[in-house]
């Protein structure tokens, strides 16, 4: 039996090269997607997209305030926060939420009525009128 020529053999550690490339672009595409939504202005195509910069948690009265900062090219409206146990149910939310963000701004959102345990892990969610979400894990203290 001969073994396979150096010239099939490139040819096949090419391939294999390229199809681990298009599978990464792929994923990464999907990923990065997930996180943003695109909107048309006139010809250009700009992305909404946002970040929760940090939460603060009061206790005394039971309020969530989630910091949102704008990352994206056009302005930005939060219509909605959550705050999320560790199983991902709902614990408080803040459905008319109605937080207008212009490119690079930074704003806050409250969420009332979280009775959450000190020392447990928690998540807070932001949603755009454009369906883009937001998410920070943080510990209640």
């Amino acid at each position: 039996m001969k073994a396979i020529s150096p010239v099939i053999a490139t040819i096949l550690l090419v391939m294999i090269a390229v199809a681990a490339s298009v599978f990464l672009w792929v994923w990464l595409s999907g990923y990065v997607t997930s996180t943003s939504s695109e909107v048309e202005t006139g010809t250009e195509t700009v992305k909404v997209a946002v970040k929760i910069d940090g939460v603060k948690y009061d206790s005394a009265t039971q309020k969530v305030t989630i910091y949102v900062t704008n990352i994206g090219g056009v302005a930005a409206n939060i219509t909605s926060a959550y705050v999320l146990d560790s199983k991902g149910n709902v614990v408080a939310s803040n459905t008319s939420a109605n937080l207008k963000l212009d490119p690079g701004a930074t704003g806050s959102v409250d969420v009332t009525g979280a009775n959450l345990v000190s020392g447990d892990t928690y998540v807070a969610k932001v949603v755009t009128s454009e369906g883009v979400e937001a998410t920070y894990t943080f510990t209640a203290s």
